[in-house]
């Protein structure tokens, strides 16, 4: 689905999401906490990471456009499944109205949790995208190597060495 197609964007779920509608964040911890600012740089296909932490998207007019089309209602059925459950579930609903047809997708369990855990694969994967612009691809793949073996080595501090930020040095 392309934004220019994108209609209006519904999300139904548990009572909390209420309180996560701002559509114009100006910071950091309000894009974090903003369903239309996130949903809206998902229909962007901008990949989660932190190319959305970018104040320059905070204003952009695409982005602020998809956002003030996205609506979110409380579903009382989903602060019930939410209760019920000893895992953590936020059960959400989103429908994305086109003018094609309307398309819909449930998550009953939230990504990364107990009943839906990330795989190896997907840590990996976001490992990469937040490191890409810190971490040539060459220390990437070291940092992992050094993961992968972390319950067999004597001493972090190669791997902590890898992951520090160079000084640079002040002109006096």
């Amino acid at each position: 689905i392309r934004a220019e197609q994108v209609e209006a964007i519904k999300v139904k779920g548990i009572k909390e999401l209420l309180h996560m509608c701002n559509a114009s964040p100006q910071h950091l911890v309000d894009a974090q906490f903003s369903l239309p600012y996130n949903l809206a740089m998902l229909v962007l296909g901008k990949q989660p990471g932190l190319e959305w932490a970018s104040p320059a998207n905070y204003g952009d007019p695409l982005v602020k456009r998809v956002a003030s089309k996205v609506v979110i209602e409380h579903d009382p059925e989903a602060d019930a499944a939410a209760q019920a459950s000893k895992s953590g579930a936020m059960p959400a609903r989103v429908e994305v109205a086109t003018g094609e047809g309307t398309f819909s997708a449930e998550v009953r369990e939230p990504s990364g949790g107990p009943r839906n855990p990330v795989t190896m694969s997907q840590v990996v994967d976001k490992f990469h995208n937040m490191t890409r612009d810190s971490l040539t691809p060459r220390k990437r793949e070291q940092v992992l190597s050094y993961i992968e073996g972390l319950d067999r080595m004597d001493a972090v501090s190669p791997l902590m060495l890898l992951l520090r930020k160079k000084q640079t040095r002040r002109a006096s």
